[in-house]
């Protein structure tokens, strides 16, 4: 029962990681390019989508740690700070360069936009990989006991957020 648990939690943890690399290596493009239409329909698909799959792990694993919590809450606490006040960096260059009236904005704006995937990215691996030393640490077992009701969000948050995007990409203008 905790190895399913820990699939239901990681599978949509490695795909926002999948899809946010692949956001990532776009954002790298654009700072490197002039072609500022590159990954374009991408981003505008997945944006949100891709952070429900993290919110969904995110809370799945609060629940089923949460006696855990006393002492993750030191090993968290810097890189979901980190994490979340990029998030607000990236959110805002987001809409600056998608959305504003500026045709060709200034090339500091698409780094700036790359930098904070990047440490959006490194703030989760250290916070997971530090996790996870702290529940060896402490030999930390989950609670199963609402494994079933998981199970059925699981189902239910994949298809909210996968059959999106498959009719976006479908549906290319």
């Amino acid at each position: 029962m905790v190895a399913l648990l820990y699939a239901l939690i990681l599978i949509p943890v490695v795909c926002w990681l999948t899809a946010f690399g692949y956001e990532t290596w776009i954002a790298l493009g654009r700072a490197d390019s002039a072609d500022y239409s590159l990954g374009v329909p991408y981003v505008h698909a997945s944006w949100e989508i891709t952070h429900t799959l993290l919110v969904y792990a995110f809370t799945i694993f609060i629940i089923s740690h949460a006696d855990a919590l006393p002492l993750l809450d030191r090993t968290l606490f810097l890189p979901v700070c980190v994490f979340m006040v990029s998030l607000i960096v990236r959110g805002c260059l987001y809409l600056y360069l998608f959305y504003g009236d500026i045709k060709h904005p200034k090339m500091i704006w698409h780094n700036l936009f790359a930098i904070s995937h990047i440490i959006m990215l490194v703030a989760i691996i250290l916070g997971a990989l530090g996790t996870f030393f702290t529940l060896r640490l402490y030999s930390f077992s989950p609670n199963t006991d609402n494994l079933v009701i998981v199970a059925i969000g699981f189902v239910l948050t994949s298809a909210l957020c996968f059959l999106p995007i498959y009719t976006a990409y479908q549906h290319k203008d």
